[in-house]
């Protein structure tokens, strides 16, 4: 099979393989990026990042990744692997901040604070 040399795409080096962050690749296009996420999601890693943006999938079987002891876990270390319970914490932060202030938020902020702690 002959290829046109503008038709191949670079790869990222394997120390990239499998990051939490897409931003952190090298070379970033679709394949790289659904590669990464395959072998994420083949590692039972169901969330990945692309900078301040959670993609999640669906892994169709319980991965013991939510609950009081995985929370608990989660906010022992540096919670620096992505999860729901970041997005919940950033978006908590925002909204005390004062960045949304609304009573019809309040209900909403509260269910975020029993969530976060």
């Amino acid at each position: 099979m002959k290829v046109a040399r503008s038709e191949l795409l670079l790869a990222n080096p394997d120390i990239l393989k499998g990051v939490n962050d897409l931003i952190q690749l090298s070379y970033l296009n679709e394949p790289l990026v659904l590669h990464t996420l395959r072998f994420r999601y083949s590692q039972e890693m169901i969330y990945s990042k692309a900078g301040p943006i959670l993609i999640a999938f669906n892994p169709f079987k319980d991965v013991q990744i939510c609950g009081n002891d995985h929370a608990t876990t989660y906010w022992q270390r540096c919670m620096t692997d992505p999860h729901v319970y970041g997005v919940a914490n950033a978006a908590y932060n925002e909204m005390t901040r004062g960045k949304w202030n609304s009573p019809f938020l309040s209900p909403f902020l509260i269910s975020i604070h029993l969530l976060v702690g």
